[in-house]
């Protein structure tokens, strides 16, 4: 009986994988994709007349995003001659499904078999927004040798489940709750809920660019966008462990830490609204996001760290203000190339 499940698990995991792709080729046939084995990824190059020219940025999005949230930005890295390159995580954006659990560990894993297979060449400078930035730090730790420079965004903390207020681990937690609800719900009935609220917030409220909202709509409303999404949540604790058991130091790096000035909306952590809690746990909260983020800063040994803290951006710094990020990127390849000018005297 327990065989007869896994084999049809497995037939599900398939068609929902060759059910991506046709969508994925549909919407683009130009889309670059690469095969890992566990699963077949999404990805990104840009700049390729630059490849191999100085060090490769390296992009990872957040919870909830996926690679389109950084297009605007690797087109303006161009215009500074850098190579970049982002990806769909798998089973997120044009990515089909991987059965392995989504942890730290196992993304880290499927990033280094891409940037293997499709010879995306090192070395990296790593660019990871929140839970990307958990990622990128994960992924510094494992491949040290290949890194040369980071730029952390609002980025994940490993102690972030313990040191927040209490009150909003507790909405935290329900709103994971009501994630693992909406995974059994057709995803036909969410497009139809959800489709044309989420363009609206997207086009009136926060402004985004046109053709990010339709490859976004494009795909956050299909069943293995939101099954991997809550996979990814799910494992979230066992991600945070990871990293606080291996990302002690990140050696003699460039290092950008960006943190948001804005802390009113809290719904990218599970929490609504700032405002919805009393002033103790709202300062305790802004307290801890800023002492997490000089942490982080205090792991590169490299004379050139830095923390930056761009006007009225919220979490969402990548969409609100790309520009801060191609210079924090900048500023991070161009003492990269000098290191290594240096090293090489």
């Amino acid at each position: 009986m327990r065989l007869k499940l896994l084999c049809i698990a497995k037939i599900i995991v398939i068609a929902m994988h060759w059910q991506l792709l046709i969508c994925a080729e549909q919407y683009d046939p130009n889309i670059t994709m690469v095969d890992i084995g566990s699963s077949r990824l999404h990805y990104r190059p840009i700049g390729e007349k630059f490849k191999g020219k100085g060090p490769t940025v390296i992009f990872e999005h957040g919870l909830h995003c996926e690679s389109s949230y950084w297009n605007i930005i690797q087109k303006k890295l161009i215009e500074h001659e850098i190579y970049s390159c982002s990806y769909d995580r798998a089973g997120l954006g044009f990515s089909s499904r991987s059965l392995a659990p989504r942890t730290a560990a196992n993304i880290v894993k499927d990033l280094h078999l891409l940037l293997k297979t499709a010879n995306i060449p090192g070395p990296y400078i790593l660019v990871g927004h929140s839970f990307g930035g958990l990622c990128t730090q994960l992924y510094c730790a494992t491949y040290p040798e290949q890194v040369v420079g980071m730029v952390l965004i609002e980025s994940v903390h490993e102690d972030m489940l313990i040191d927040m207020p209490k009150k909003m681990i507790e909405s935290w937690e329900w709103q994971r709750y009501k994630l693992s609800l909406v995974r059994y719900i057709p995803v036909q009935i969410l497009a139809k809920i959800g489709q044309e609220t989420e363009r609206n917030k997207l086009k009136n409220e926060i402004s985004y660019p046109i053709d990010f909202i339709d490859e976004r709509l494009h795909n956050i409303f299909r069943q293995s966008y939101f099954l991997t999404l809550y996979n990814e949540i799910e494992n979230v604790y066992e991600s945070l462990n990871q990293v606080k058991n291996s990302c002690r130091f990140f050696g003699n790096i460039p290092l950008i830490v960006i943190i948001a000035d804005n802390f009113e909306d809290v719904s990218a952590y599970g929490c609504g609204n700032l405002h919805d809690f009393d002033k103790a746990t709202q300062n305790l909260f802004i307290d801890t996001c800023k002492k997490h983020k000089e942490q982080q800063l205090s792991r590169s040994s490299c004379s050139f760290k830095e923390l930056w803290t761009p006007s009225g951006c919220s979490h969402r710094v990548p969409l609100e203000n790309p520009d801060v990020i191609v210079s924090s990127v900048k500023y991070v390849w161009d003492y990269a190339l000098l290191m290594s000018a240096a090293s090489n005297n």
